[in-house]
């Protein structure tokens, strides 16, 4: 727990603590709505289960005990990672959601990947408040009048505004459509302003904007007390690196605004492993004067080693050394959302159980050997129609390949998109321009096939002797999505020369070339891998 109350400098007797607001937050779920696997390096490694949806049911019933008048809320991107989400299409995160209860959500990127119109059903499944006041949905049928700029709740006889703040680069990172208008985060200021004159003093920044452009906001927009963030997938708080757990960033980051005042800003990780918790301790005036911070991963108690469980006394000896940190709490899952979950189970366990490959060492998300393998499985795919290179975007690849047996369920974890295969026929210029686009998102490198760059800046294509000029024609095979000019690249987009969607799954093609270069003794065979709620 880290208490921080401002310095008596800035905690003037005009602006003296008067109430507290309890906040719990998630972001960037990704349908993560079973329990995620987390090592631990210690004397004898480890591994943890966290979070997963019934779990997270139970810890905010638990915190709701705790603050009677929590406020719960989610900053974006809880769809699209897992096969929950590619086989039923949001409503099974929806109904978790729910049951959660969450008071306010800002749509995340990855809520526009399948468009408005999908989108819009999404939130027919909703019951919350969705805010954005960065966006402007005025020309869009779809979603006019859905995503409100802000909202008001009552908490402690108080009134608290919740302003949404959007992902400004949705248009070029998803497919929001034309119809949508996306400001610049800062634009956020005008709702904020009008809040506070109509005398709602604590008002709250709920942001997919990202750990650097939430700080931004907090030290530019006057009159807020928090950003609770997401978007950036950002680890906040104790730095457990005894056991293998790096933080990001402290637990708030306390950002220093124009009008002197510290405002601090959080984010709660990523897949539901972690629950953000925060008192802000508040004056009449909407001030945030120090807070209590207790953010933690919610985690099963039961505990495995070397593939097996370990006996309750050690299991014992291990959480409780574990909840001596303060970054760990144990709960039980929600019976009832456990069951609604295992009622819609079984078509995703039928993945599980189906084995693919079997590999000698685990390939984590970033590491370029995985982004090869994407972009070569595109490349095979895309080669009966003259594909020679491959390119994967990183935001493509979603999560590791573990270690050992591969289910079809791993793959789609990997690539959960279900994009399909797309040759386009670029000239040499282009090809060079795409790398260039595609290198330059987001600091992670994408994964490429077919081609190399040599020492003077030419670009090689395997198989052909010489380099590749800037008027010769090579074919590419990508995904759909960066087919559609996705992450910035229009010009393949508008690439006026062959194009052919293969209508071959992305992760049909990854699982193929995986079984030939590592497979399996048998073959959809059977593996005991149950759903383990636990």
């Amino acid at each position: 727990m880290n208490c921080r109350f401002l310095p008596m400098v800035l905690v003037l007797a005009a602006f003296a603590h008067s109430w507290d607001l309890a906040i719990a937050h998630i972001n960037d779920v990704h349908s993560h709505l079973d329990p995620t696997e987390i090592k631990l390096a210690s004397d004898t490694p480890l591994t943890v289960r966290a979070g997963g949806a019934a779990r997270l049911v139970s810890a905010v019933r638990t915190l709701r005990k705790e603050h009677p008048d929590l406020l719960v809320l989610h900053a974006g991107d809880e769809l699209v990672g897992t096969p929950w989400f590619s086989l039923y299409q949001g409503l099974a995160d929806a109904a978790v959601l729910d049951r959660i209860g969450v008071d306010a959500f800002v749509p995340g990127n990855h809520e526009f990947d399948r468009g408005p119109e999908f989108l819009a059903r999404f939130l027919d499944s909703l019951h919350g408040p969705v805010v954005a006041a960065n966006l402007d949905a005025s020309r869009e049928p779809a979603l006019c009048g859905r995503i409100l700029p802000a909202v008001v709740v009552m908490r402690s006889g108080h009134r608290v505004g919740i302003v949404g703040v959007a992902q400004p680069e949705t248009p070029s990172i998803s497919r929001p459509g034309p119809n949508l208008k996306f400001r610049r985060a800062g634009a956020v200021r005008a709702t904020v302003d009008s809040l506070r004159k109509v005398g709602v003093r604590t008002v709250i920044l709920l942001s997919h904007a990202g750990i650097e452009e939430d700080t931004v906001l907090a030290r530019t927009v006057p009159g807020i007390a928090v950003v609770v963030g997401g978007h950036s997938h950002t680890r906040m708080g104790r730095n457990l690196t005894n056991i293998g757990l790096r933080t990001d960033k402290p637990y708030p980051m306390e950002v220093r605004a124009k009008d002197g005042r510290i405002v601090p800003v959080v984010q709660a990780w990523e897949w539901g492993k972690e629950i953000g918790e925060i008192v802000l301790h508040l004056d009449d005036s909407g001030r945030t004067t120090g807070w209590t911070a207790s953010p933690f991963l919610p985690l099963s108690d039961t505990i495995l080693m070397g593939g097996g469980i370990l006996p309750p006394y050690k299991a014992r000896a291990v959480g409780e050394r574990l909840a001596s940190s303060g970054a760990v709490r144990f709960f039980e899952p929600d019976s009832s959302t456990a069951a609604l979950l295992s009622a819609w189970e079984r078509p995703i366990d039928s993945l599980r159980h189906v084995i693919v490959a079997r590999i000698p060492a685990a390939i984590p998300r970033g590491n370029p050997l995985l982004g090869t393998l994407c972009a070569r499985a595109l490349r095979e795919a895309g080669s009966p129609w003259g594909a020679e290179v491959g390119v994967q975007n990183a935001g493509g690849i979603r999560d590791d390949l573990p270690l050992g047996e591969i289910s079809q369920e791993s793959v789609l974890k990997v690539m959960p998109f279900q994009n399909t295969v797309v040759v386009v026929a670029l000239t040499g210029a282009q090809l060079r321009e795409l790398r260039r686009l595609v290198r330059g998102r987001d600091g992670r490198e994408p994964g490429w096939d077919g081609v190399s760059e040599r020492e003077e800046g030419t670009l090689q294509v395997r198989g052909r002797t010489g380099p590749l000029l800037d008027a010769d024609t090579v074919r590419i095979a990508t995904n759909s999505y960066l087919a559609a000019g996705g992450d910035g690249c229009r010009m393949l987009e508008r690439a006026d020369g062959f194009r052919l969607d293969t209508g071959i799954p992305d992760a049909e093609a990854f699982s193929s070339l995986l079984g030939e270069l590592y497979p399996a003794p048998s073959l959809n065979q059977t593996k005991d891998n149950s759903r383990g709620t636990k």
